[in-house]
Parts: structure tokens; C-alpha cells; sequence
């Protein structure tokens, strides 16, 4: 069953705006303290606070090239299953080719039946209708295996191909849900994320502060900057991107292949 987080559902402008006021809250907050404890505070201290601010915006650009590295490679991790489980419906269709009559119908039928399936994914569809898409194909995968049970009295090499390729589709569909759904950053690491940044921004107001001295406009910069960076990482690990999307263009050539074989009247 697919399901969808908060995160999933709120809307990507919404997140960002949503960042940016959590930044913009941690470094006044900051510079209200830092400018409280001016008074009270040595010169001798002072030095050392700024070299933990510092520090604190160092694990803060460190956290976001790592969980963005992450978030990156499961992205094209998902673009190649795309590549691979076209690869393997082509493969499944010109196998079923050789088999007899009246296998080779129907079993080219659904294979064509599940490549307009499978093409229609998109971002733009809601979880509901991308589970309903799922199931389908496992509809489909499970009619292509009960249409090849009944040759199962007359094993072939040709049978044998084309049971070793449903196999693989069956594979690379599960792969698909699991890489989209369920194989992401953990909560977690994200809400480390936004500590990590709340208290990195928070030190940056501190040491201003401190230091009596403001710069408001590139600190409004590097919150931006920031909030980007980390609605990138979001958006890249929902299953349905409002910024990137999964291209379904290597289903589609296959589909234009398929057409070669059995041309639409």
C-alpha cells in the first residue's frame, strides 16, 4: 500500500516559505541573544563564539552536500530502473512472440496493455491514482503468469525466455515502488537537517550580535541559498517531485516499438 507523508502532500513553495521563516526566526532569535549577552560578556569570549558559529554553518554546508549527494544518487537510481524495466517489457513482448497460439495473443496483449500502464505515471497524479496504477500492473503480471502456467506441459527454450523475462519485469516493478516510496533518507536525517540549520543561522545571529554589526542582506541571502538547498533534498525524495520528474520517456519508445508489431488500426 503506497502511502504519503506530510511532506509529500504540502505543496514545494509552501516548504520553502516555510524554511525560510524557520531560518529567519532562528537568526533574529540569535541576534536578540547574542545582543543581550553583549553586556555582560568579555572581549576574551567573544573570539571563541564566533569561531563556533563558524564551525556550526561548516557542518551545515557538510550535512547538506552529503544528504543532497544522497538524494541525487536515489534520483538516478530511479531514472535507471525507468531505462531497465522498459528494457525488460521489450524483451518480454519479442519473447511471447515465439510462443504458440493462443498464448502468443494474449500474452502480447497484456504486454501491451501494461506498457500503456506503466507509461502514465506522472507527478501530476495523486497517490491514490499511482496506487491504483500499481495495482494494475500486478493485475496484469499476475494474468501473464496464469497464461503461461497453462503451457507448463510443454516446456521449450522459447518458454523458458519468456518465464526468465516475466520474472524480471515482476522484479523491477517492486524495485520501482520500493525506490520511489519506500527506500528513502530517513525522517530523521531530515529533521537533523533543519535542527542543524536552525541552530547554524541561530550561532550567525548570535556572533552578530555580539559583534553589534548586522549585515541583513547577506544574511537574508544565505537563508534563501540555504532553504533552496534543503527543498532540493525534499523534492528529490518524494515519490511525486514538483521540481524534477522521473522521465517515462524510455516506456514510450518501447510502446513506439511495440506499435511496429501490431500497428493500430
Amino acid at each position: 500500500m503506497l502511502t504519503d507523508t506530510i511532506l509529500d502532500r504540502t505543496p514545494v513553495w509552501l516548504i520553502y516559505a516555510g524554511t525560510v521563516l524557520l531560518l529567519l526566526a532562528g537568526n533574529e532569535l540569535g541576534f536578540r541573544l547574542g545582543r543581550w549577552r553583549r553586556a555582560s560578556m568579555p572581549d576574551a569570549e567573544k573570539a571563541p563564539a564566533a569561531a563556533i558559529m563558524g564551525s556550526t554553518l561548516g557542518l551545515l554546508a557538510f550535512m547538506l552536500a552529503f544528504t543532497f549527494g544522497m538524494s541525487g544518487s536515489r534520483f538516478d537510481a530511479r531514472k535507471q530502473l525507468v531505462l531497465d524495466e522498459a528494457s525488460a517489457v521489450l524483451r518480454t513482448y519479442q519473447r511471447a512472440q515465439f510462443l504458440p497460439e493462443p498464448q502468443r495473443s494474449e500474452c502480447s496483449r497484456l504486454v501491451r496493455e501494461y506498457v500503456e500502464v506503466r507509461r502514465g505515471l506522472s507527478k501530476q497524479q495523486s497517490m491514490a491514482e499511482l496506487q491504483e496504477r500499481v495495482t494494475r500492473s500486478e493485475g496484469i503480471q499476475d494474468a501473464l503468469w496464469k497464461v503461461t502456467a497453462t503451457l507448463a506441459d510443454r516446456p521449450s527454450p522459447s518458454l523458458s525466455l519468456f518465464i526468465q523475462s516475466m520474472s524480471e519485469l515482476t522484479d523491477l516493478q517492486m524495485k520501482r515502488v520500493r525506490a520511489a516510496v519506500w527506500n528513502r533518507i530517513p525522517p530523521a536525517i531530515v529533521a537533523t537537517l533543519y535542527g542543524i540549520a536552525f541552530l547554524g543561522l541561530t550561532a550567525m545571529g548570535y556572533g552578530a550580535g555580539l559583534a553589534e554589526s548586522r549585515t541583513s542582506v547577506p544574511s537574508v541571502m544565505l537563508i534563501l541559498t540555504f532553504s533552496a538547498i534543503i527543498v532540493l533534498i525534499v523534492d528529490l525524495e518524494r515519490p511525486r517531485q514538483e521540481l524534477f520528474e522521473v522521465s517515462q520517456q524510455p516506456m514510450d519508445d518501447v510502446a513506439r516499438r511495440i506499435q511496429t508489431f501490431h500497428p493500430v488500426s
